[in-house]
Order: C-alpha cells, then structure tokens, then sequence
C-alpha cells in the first residue's frame, strides 16, 4: 500500500488524487503505519479504492508469451431454466414496432446572426 499511496503522491496533477494528497503522503510514509488501528484502514481503504486505478504499473509488468490450442468439443443445446425467454410482455409491455421517418425536406439550419459588422452606436 505504502508503494500505491507513493506511486499516486506524484500525480497531484490529477483532482482526485489532489484530493487525497495528505493522506497518500501519510500512508506513504513509516509514520503512519505504527499503532494503526482498522477504522484508519477502513478510511484509507474508502478513500483511496478509487484511485489504485491511476497507479502506473506498466514498468513492473513483465511480458507474458502463451501459445493455446482451443479445442472445442461438440456443440450440445443446453435449456436454461429460471430464465425467462424473449420479452415479458406482462410486466414491461408491448413495444411499438419501429417507424420510418420520412426524409427530412425543411431547409438546412440558417443562423441568424449577421455575416457583416455594423459600427456599434454609442
């Protein structure tokens, strides 16, 4: 967590992590950690959960190469049971079938704003 909370303290750029910035400082260090009681980490857990995201892990992560062959087996139809199939008309109601609108035939949207400069009276 100390690596996390250390990681995050250099993106104060960041308004969320700006938020947080006293206690990722905090956790970051040594201090913190002695006589640390679980209500401190349930807080530091509530208000940090949202920010691991941010960490930038991609420099630790190592390259991984696999080489699978699916195998697939034969397909077999399975009843789902408890699911219910198509729509629930009962509970949420026929939908209308799909219109088509007619081709738009108004004239292209004209401003009303001037195209030349009056001077302004004053």
């Amino acid at each position: 967590m100390q690596e996390i909370a250390q990681d995050l303290v250099h993106k104060t750029n960041i308004p969320a992590v700006r938020d947080q910035v006293t206690l990722l400082e905090a956790v970051a260090g040594e201090e913190w950690w002695r006589d640390v009681t679980v209500p401190m980490l349930e807080h530091m857990r509530r208000s940090l959960r949202g920010l691991v995201r941010l960490v930038d892990d991609k420099a630790k992560r190592r390259v991984v190469y696999t080489e699978f062959d699916d195998e697939l087996g034969p397909v077999t139809e399975q009843e789902l049971r408890g699911v219910p199939q198509g729509t629930d008309e009962e509970r949420f109601g026929r939908r209308p079938a799909p219109t088509c609108s007619p081709t738009r035939t108004s004239p292209p949207y004209t401003s009303s704003i001037p195209t030349s400069r009056s001077p302004l009276s004053t």
